[in-house]
């Protein structure tokens, strides 16, 4: 027995007996418990020892098994689909990059644009492996077998081993995630990045174990590399590291959080360095921020992002874009932090000009964040599931995680730092797309951590049920309804600033999904099914774009129409040619591009041999100065055929002397051929 142990029971022994009927001294009455709330149980309790790993490798086993079944059944689906071989925007300019890696060209002259993490990874895998399409899926669907894995642990850590169940069962069978995982795509890496790093940070950060922090903020750090979002949740992490050590002293706590801190820095400095000193200025993880935020930041932004007029919104163009636009309105060269400043400058130009205006946009971009329809960016989660993989319709999706989620999140997160630094780095990164734009593949990397609020939300409700507390479940079932209805309404945004009416479900965007495979057959010259996959787009019932439906449809046309006159087939490319001018016309009469159309279909006539109908479409359109050369060739063509020899003669001096020909060219002096010899 120890010295204050035989003290205390001295004591005990000394203290004379009170007299008997002796006045007692009112006692206090023991401190009422803290108000429940409204419908959810306060924070579930832990069954795990503060900073132990939960010893349960029969839930890690499960788990990963599950995980990885359900993404090997879809990935075995999209390998019979076109989806295989067809790469969206994203990923095309991804593998292009590898490509580049791998010939030798390991860094950028410049600035790194985008996020190279995934290029690097690419490049890596086709050293080893060679070129393949399979092997980035595979090592993806494993990496991402890992991730509900790891959020069990973090569940369990948290709260309970109950919670860790469902959270990660709720993340192996999440449709959206599965999806990217089985395409190629940068989220499996930082999903699984950003969820070992929170859980080394939740272990380090409990113990003070500098090895395990720097871990964390190793990991971090490539997910800040990988998306610039992370960036404020790591240092809003870094700064609450001391609140999690109460119990140490002021210096060793500070060391804790920089040895987080510091691992987050050998991944985020050395980038940060690399684009300021090829920039011309502070360039952080990326060069394309200030556009980003310009985009969610404006006054055509609404729920959704406007990009600036004249920008085309695809890698291979939006960088050279971005810059022409910025250097036009400023009327001088820009390095690109210059541009990164000019972009960033605009948006902030606006905010401080209309603060209303931007916090009723800070309200509709929070509808859709928190929307159940994900809003696509690389792959079309809805469309995809409708026509392509069936087996998306058994899995999960944020129409249910969310509801739950919201139920789950109302605790008193206060009373416990561990559980505090959960809401840090969910909301934290959901905050952090709201200061940018909302798109449902932005919105995944948080997705899993908000899962695990899903989990709190259905423990809640089987412990209610469990102490048949009838009042509780009936308010938990009020609050899962209003939030089911919250998530899952039809968020609609009217006509403004000459963009469509836009409503979020339904067939919405899926004409762009079958144009995206239209032109992935016209490239590979299977027109047939290019024109199929554009009649599709046709019959979609809420268009982008009528108009710019009707020109791609008749433009693949004549293109056919040209591969059949070429082959001599005039007979097969009758048909082709009537369909070709009827949809010309329909996107005339809804008013799309008039000037384009009537050079397309003087094009189309001059293909098919009616010379006379092409020069009345090729005058229009050069009246509607959208004659391009090809067409003003093609004019001058026709004149020749209906003896207009001057005409097309002044036409092709013309042409020439835009070229800064002061001859004839070669080309010319063929068209003008048959005119020898004539006035």
């Amino acid at each position: 027995m120890g010295k204050r142990s035989r003290e205390k029971r001295t004591r005990r022994v000394d203290v004379p007996p009170r007299p008997s009927g002796a006045h007692e001294p009112p006692r206090k009455a023991p401190p009422e418990s803290p108000p429940r709330l409204p419908y959810a149980a306060p924070i579930p309790p832990r069954d795990t020892p503060r900073g132990g790993w939960p010893a349960d490798r029969t839930a890690a086993g499960v788990l990963f098994a599950l995980a990885l079944l359900v993404r090997a059944v879809v990935l075995i689906q999209i390998a019979g689909t076109p989806y295989f071989q067809v790469g969206n925007i994203d990923s095309v300019a991804y593998q292009q990059w590898a490509a580049r890696l791998v010939a030798g060209d390991w860094l950028p002259a410049g600035t790194f644009y985008q996020s190279p993490l995934y290029a690097y990874f690419l490049a890596a895998l086709e050293v080893v492996a060679g070129p393949s399409t399979w092997v980035p899926r595979l090592v993806q669907i494993v990496i991402g077998s890992v991730s509900p894995v790891l959020l069990y642990w973090i569940g369990a850590r948290l709260f309970s081993r109950r919670i860790g169940w469902i959270a990660g069962i709720l993340l192996a069978l999440y449709g959206p995630l599965v999806l990217e995982e089985v395409t190629l795509s940068k989220t499996t890496l930082l999903v699984a990045t950003s969820l070992a790093g929170f859980a080394l940070y939740l272990r380090g950060a409990a113990t003070g174990r500098a090895r395990d922090l720097v871990a964390a903020g190793l990991l971090f750090g490539v997910s800040v590399v990988g998306v610039g979002q992370w960036l404020l949740v790591f240092l809003a992490l870094a700064v609450w590291v001391p609140m999690m050590l109460p119990e140490r002293v002021p210096a060793l706590r500070l060391r804790a959080a920089a040895a987080f801190a510091a691992g987050g820095l050998v991944f985020i400095a050395p980038m940060a360095v690399w684009n300021s000193a090829r920039g011309g200025g502070l360039v952080l993880t990326s060069g394309d921020a200030g556009l980003n935020f310009f985009t969610g930041n404006n006054e055509r932004a609404t729920g959704l992002p406007a990009s600036p007029v004249g920008l085309r919104d695809t890698p291979q163009f939006e960088e050279g874009d971005a810059r022409r636009l910025a250097e036009q309105a400023l009327g001088r060269s820009l390095t690109p932090a210059g541009v990164a400043r000019y972009w960033t400058g605009r948006g902030l130009e606006w905010i401080g000009s209309h603060p209303r205006a931007w916090l009723a946009l800070l309200g509709m971009k929070l509808q859709t964040l928190w929307n159940g329809f994900e809003i696509p960016d690389n792959y079309h989660y809805v469309f995809m599931r409708r026509n392509f993989l069936p087996s998306l319709w058994l899995l999960v999706t944020f129409s249910l995680v969310a509801p739950l989620a919201l139920v789950g999140a109302v605790m008193p997160f206060w009373r416990r730092r561990d559980v505090t630094a959960l809401y840090i780095a969910c909301f934290g990164y959901l905050a952090t797309i709201l200061l940018f734009y909302v798109r449902g593949r932005y919105r995944m990397q948080a997705v899993p951590l908000l899962i695990v609020f899903s989990a709190v939300g259905v423990d809640h409700v089987l412990r209610a049920v469990a102490a048949r507390r009838w009042p509780a479940v009936a308010a938990l079932a009020a609050g899962l309804t209003g939030a089911l209805v919250f998530t899952n309404r039809e968020h609609c945004e009217p006509a403004h600033h000459g963009m469509n009416a836009t409503c979020l479900g339904g067939d919405t965007w899926f004409d762009g999904e079958w144009l995206k495979l239209a032109e992935w057959y016209r490239n590979a010259r299977q027109l047939d099914t290019a024109i199929g996959y554009a009649e599709r787009a046709q019959r979609c019932s809420r268009p982008r774009s009528v108009g710019w439906n009707l020109s791609w449809l008749a433009e693949l046309e004549t293109m056919r129409v040209d591969e059949l006159m070429r082959a001599g087939r005039r007979d097969e490319a009758a048909p082709h040619v009537a369909r070709a001018e009827q949809t010309y016309r329909e996107a005339l009469r809804v008013g799309y591009r008039p000037g384009a159309m009537q050079n397309n279909l003087g094009s189309l006539y001059a293909i098919a041999g009616r010379h006379a109908e092409a020069i009345v479409a090729f005058e229009a359109a050069a009246a509607a100065r959208a004659l391009d050369a090809a067409g003003a060739r093609r004019l001058a063509t026709a004149y020749v055929a209906v003896g207009r020899c001057e005409d097309a003669r002044r036409r092709l001096e013309r042409l020439d002397q835009e070229r800064g020909l002061t001859q004839p060219s070669a080309e010319t002096r063929a068209i003008l051929a048959p005119c020898d010899g004539q006035p």
